[in-house]
């Protein structure tokens, strides 16, 4: 609740609908696991093979955070690419094609579902497993992307009514692959505060960007 009403502070007025709330819902729903269970998976294996093909299997093991980003941008692009899919779908099916209100609406919804699953797979065990100083930084990183989900949802619903799908789709996905790079660091043994130092400067960046009524403009970070 407190994500929801941090992004929709940034954007445009809502509109829900009862038929397009439901519809965002229901194509979120279908997204998610199509993502988690299909898409991402096979991108990210295939990205691995590719990268060893190039290089070697040595060569490959011997440079976990370089790795790590290439899987991390996969991760993100991957989940966003559906997520704009399910997004358009919705939008083109139901006949809002120029509303932003409704738009941005739609993808709020759609994106809802990712960050209701994601918290349930990973805050929910993150918080089982105790708030201490070499926990916080699994939680603080879930929450955000938690968060991520909803103002990546908001930014592709109004790529479609700002005709923008490539800027806004490669903000997107590049916020959502600083998020997840955060876990590559975590494995390859940084300390929590140095996580904590690049979480403060991989989330202050996208600050700069907020959305009105015209689209995303550049704005000072709070």
């Amino acid at each position: 609740m407190i994500c929801v009403l941090f992004w929709t502070r940034l954007g445009p007025p809502l509109r829900f609908f009862r038929l397009a709330s439901v519809a965002a819902l229901g194509a979120g729903i279908l997204s998610y696991p199509i993502t988690m269970l299909w898409v991402q998976p096979d991108l990210q294996r295939a990205t691995r093979d590719l990268l060893i093909s190039l290089s070697s299997q040595q060569a490959f093991d011997s440079r976990p955070l370089l790795a790590g980003a290439a899987s991390s941008l996969i991760h993100g692009a991957s989940q966003e690419i559906l997520k704009l899919t399910a997004i358009v779908v919705v939008i083109l099916g139901l006949g809002y094609r120029h509303e932003a209100a409704t738009a941005v609406t739609i993808g709020l919804l759609a994106a809802l579902v990712f960050a209701l699953f994601e918290g349930e797979r990973f805050v929910t065990a993150a918080l089982s497993a105790g708030l201490t100083w070499q926990t916080s930084p699994p939680l603080v990183h879930e929450l955000f992307l938690v968060s991520a989900h909803l103002g990546t949802g908001m930014m592709l619903g109004k790529a479609r009514v700002d005709g923008r799908f490539a800027r806004y789709f490669l903000i997107a996905s590049l916020m959502h692959a600083a998020l997840a790079y955060v876990a590559v660091l975590q494995v390859s043994g940084w300390a929590p505060n140095r996580v904590l130092a690049y979480f403060a400067v991989a989330t202050t960046r996208p600050a700069h960007f907020h959305l009105d009524g015209g689209g995303l403009n550049h704005a000072p970070p709070s």
